[in-house]
């Protein structure tokens, strides 16, 4: 691990957050087309913050999100995917944070990859 996607892992660990998801899609996430799906959660009063993060899946072109929210809400992979405006088994696993440490440095392990796409979204 870079001393980049270190200091980036430990920047996002030192901030609430509550959900982390995995989103897949039937055609490939690209740094592109993640800005409507990041714009329509945003939006909704619940969510305070939003982290997206872009990685290639291993056996094929296609690729996949990882999404850590900061809400003050109860979210579950159906409500997330209508805030989202995208079909419910597009979000393909979604949990409650119990340890920030390991997923803050899990969602940037791929940061120095070329392929990798970040971004992070405030109120």
């Amino acid at each position: 691990m870079s001393l980049i996607t270190n200091a980036y892992g430990n920047w996002l660990t030192s901030m609430k957050w509550d959900y982390n998801a995995t989103l897949r899609r039937h055609f490939a996430i690209t740094e592109f087309n993640i800005h409507p799906l990041m714009d329509n959660l945003i939006k909704y009063k619940s969510i305070n913050k939003l982290f997206c993060c872009i990685e290639e899946d291993r056996n094929d072109n296609m690729t996949h999100l990882h999404l850590l929210i900061d809400t003050n809400a109860s979210y579950s992979k159906e409500r997330l995917s209508k805030e989202i405006g995208v079909n419910k088994k597009t979000v393909s696993y979604l949990d409650r944070i119990n340890d920030i440490n390991q997923i803050g440095h899990y969602v940037t392990k791929d940061f120095w990859k070329r392929t990798s796409f970040y971004d992070i979204r405030f109120k």
